[in-house]
């Protein structure tokens, strides 16, 4: 019998030793847990104001950091409190300065789940916003990003188009539809310049319904023109041309969709459909130029 347990114990020790070790570790553990638990629960309303105001005091002393730590303890620690709301908004401007935009963005996000109704969630759709907007630097995420900030952006002018952000929101949307169009753009003369004409007009169609009015919008009609001759669609170059026209008359684009229509391949066909009225597009029709 002895011989028999001396061979098995080797065998058994090491399990037994690792249960028993993980056994006092997450005993530890819990007791350490408990003992947090207990230190927050004792916390008052005197420590948890305390805590506010240094939160408060660093922020306006630019210590992040430190409002960071103050106002975590409030916002995440007890959330039930009446200083909650404000302290998690300030955790999200401290994490903000820090540069860390992840966790401010986890915070403005939270808050606007947790308190919908709060007067400050207009600054919370516009902290969220800004977050997306700069992150404009980073090329690989930009696309994405910059379509975030525009959906909560045009959420901020919708549910709170008198509110002291909502001017600067409105700026900033104007520079994130350039920016998409030039990304797009971008896309749109690859695909003319290796004989995708069809793939291009479908994308410059879409910038224009899309984004009607920005920087691009001359060179999207004569891309447009470009496109529609590629295809052989006549008509259809004739009638964003005369868009083109009427609506930027002085532009340079205006002038080479006039020269690239002449240099077609089919100016005969153009000179017919010019030559009669009913088969010619008339500007007339056309959408009046919208106001920049």
């Amino acid at each position: 019998m002895p011989n028999t347990l001396t061979k098995i114990m080797p065998k058994i020790m090491p399990s037994a030793l690792l249960a028993l070790a993980c056994i006092a570790i997450i005993t530890l553990a819990a007791c350490a847990k408990n003992k947090d638990k207990d230190s927050i629960a004792r916390l008052s309303q005197q420590q948890l104001v305390q805590n506010f105001e240094n939160g408060v005091e660093n922020l306006r002393r630019k210590k992040y950091k430190k409002a960071a730590a103050e106002l975590a303890v409030i916002a995440h620690d007890h959330p039930y409190s009446s200083l909650a709301p404000r302290a998690q908004l300030l955790l999200a401007y401290a994490y903000y300065r820090r540069n860390k935009k992840v966790e401010a963005l986890v915070e403005a996000e939270s808050f606007i789940l947790a308190y919908p109704a709060s007067p400050s969630i207009a600054y919370a759709l516009y902290l969220k916003g800004l977050i997306y907007f700069q992150n404009i630097q980073h090329v690989e995420r930009t696309q994405e990003d910059m379509k975030q900030a525009r959906a909560t952006f045009e959420a901020l002018q919708t549910k709170f188009p008198r509110s002291p952000y909502a001017n600067d929101a409105k700026s900033k949307l104007n520079l994130i539809a350039t920016h998409l169009v030039a990304h797009d753009m971008q896309n749109a003369r690859f695909y003319l310049k290796h004989k995708k004409p069809l793939a291009a007009a479908d994308l410059l169609i879409q910038i224009l319904v899309e984004y009607p009015n920005t920087l691009y919008t001359a060179e999207v009609l004569y891309r447009l023109v470009e496109a529609s001759l590629s295809l052989g669609m006549v008509e259809e170059a004739l009638i964003w041309q005369d868009f083109l026209a009427v609506n930027y008359p002085n532009d340079t684009w205006a002038d080479k969709a006039s020269k690239r229509i002449n240099k077609s391949s089919t100016p005969k066909r153009i000179k017919i459909i010019v030559k009669n009225p009913e088969n010619a597009p008339s500007p007339a029709a056309l959408p009046p130029k919208q106001n920049q």
